[in-house]
């Protein structure tokens, strides 16, 4: 009996062992991902910003067409912002092109020695200005689409409960939350050169020490 709790003991350390190594080799596998391209973090957190903007798109059109398709420019607004949240991916795609060498094989953009970034800069500045304008645009949207509801529904409190109250309102709260995220995306493509650095010092080797260990420690024990 005492053997066979020993047994299951063993077991249970060389799973929870094998499965700590293979996190870490994850974690290691990932770290240098992004310290090749550290321009993948902001492009991944734009990405879900659109992927936000899309999804919300449907109340944005709803309160427009319902309720507020006398206010001028909203519906400009909101098209302009849903074109430039997908060409903004495309824009910053191309803000970091590929190296080539003489043979022209590929070469990744940035090696863990620290090879300097190849930037499109005219690409980087049409990005940051897509960015710009979206904010631009969320922030008319808001006001033009905050003054009809103050008129039509705050003001009247017999409308302030009704379903189109409550649909505007919630398309603001959304295009404030959208103006925030832009913010943060805008932050972290001018500041990628700040924590690319602090991304650099990270030392992958230890991380694949640690696991080699655990699993040389695995391996002994079986």
């Amino acid at each position: 009996m005492a053997e066979n709790q020993n047994t299951a003991s063993g077991g249970n350390k060389a799973v929870k062992s094998t499965f700590g190594a293979g996190l870490k080799e994850w974690a290691r596998k990932k770290t240098v991902a992004i310290k090749r391209k550290p321009q993948s973090i902001a492009l991944v957190f734009m990405a879900i910003v659109t992927i936000y903007n899309l999804l919300v798109l449907t109340v944005y059109s709803e309160a427009i067409i319902m309720y507020a398709k006398d206010v001028e420019w909203v519906g400009l607004m909101v098209f302009a912002n849903t074109l430039l949240s997908i060409l903004v991916l495309v824009a910053y795609l191309n803000t970091f092109p590929k190296l080539k060498s003489k043979n022209n094989k590929v070469v990744v953009t940035m090696t863990e020695s620290g090879i300097k970034l190849n930037i499109n800069v005219i690409m980087l500045v049409v990005t940051v200005l897509m960015i710009v304008v979206m904010i631009a645009c969320e922030c008319v949207y808001y006001n033009l689409m905050n003054a009809n509801y103050i008129e039509q529904y705050v003001n009247k409190p017999d409308q302030a409960g009704s379903e189109a109250a409550k649909l505007i309102a919630n398309s603001l709260t959304y295009s404030i939350v959208h103006i925030v995220l832009l913010a943060i995306g805008f932050i972290l493509i001018l500041t990628l050169p700040l924590y690319r650095k602090l991304i650099m010092k990270i030392d992958t080797s230890k991380m694949l020490e640690s696991s080699t260990e655990s699993m040389q420690s695995l391996d002994l024990q079986d």
